[in-house]
């Protein structure tokens, strides 16, 4: 799919764009850590058991996790790009702004993701990624290319974080649908010592 976007542009550098986002969705996945498995585990639990103020305080938890982790690997990925020189086809982005803002949305998504499967929403899971998303991207890049008539490498960039962007925003959406009514008054529960032993085991 990103082959054929990137076809539809003057993108130069094939290779670099995807080594980008491929460096981008790897370190994403340690922003994650543990945490799917947990989510995987509990949501479905405190959602059955009606469990809605450790549901909620699961959920904050979570974000609190994913904020602290993006921070960290964005450095990790700043670095790296400077020690490797990796990035140096294109110089006028912060790098470590860039990975921070990409890391925080991807993260948040999957996150997002898990609790829709978590609440028995499978299909609605899968929509922002497999079909939102790639509608999105095509959309923008076609209309930037026809407005500008040339879709540099900066450019796109920046489109497939808009892209990621306005997916959150619409998942975001089906999670306040399902489950916003149900923790908008409840005060959260933490109960730490339980939750990293459930992520370990």
């Amino acid at each position: 799919f990103n082959f054929f976007v990137v076809q539809m542009t003057v993108v130069g550098n094939y290779w670099g764009y995807f080594y980008l986002f491929n460096l981008v969705n790897l370190l994403g996945t340690f922003s994650l850590l543990w945490l799917e498995t947990l989510l995987v585990k509990k949501v479905a639990l405190f959602n059955d058991t009606k469990k809605y103020p450790q549901l909620k305080g699961i959920l904050l938890f979570a974000l609190f996790i994913i904020v602290i982790s993006s921070v960290i690997v964005a450095a990790l990925f700043k670095i790296i790009s400077n020690l490797s020189g990796s990035l140096h086809f294109i110089s006028q982005i912060n790098w470590f702004a860039f990975a921070l803002i990409s890391l925080l949305m991807l993260s948040a998504m999957s996150l997002s993701q898990v609790v829709l499967q978590g609440m028995k929403k499978i299909v609605w899971s899968q929509v922002g990624e497999k079909i939102i998303r790639p509608m999105v991207l095509i959309t923008l890049v076609i209309t930037f290319y026809l407005f500008s008539n040339q879709v540099n490498l900066q450019k796109l960039i920046w489109i497939n974080v808009l892209s990621i962007a306005i997916t959150l925003i619409v998942i975001l959406i089906l999670c306040k649908k399902i489950i916003g009514s149900k923790l908008k008054t409840i005060k959260a529960e933490y109960d730490l010592k339980n939750w990293m032993a459930a992520s370990m085991s």
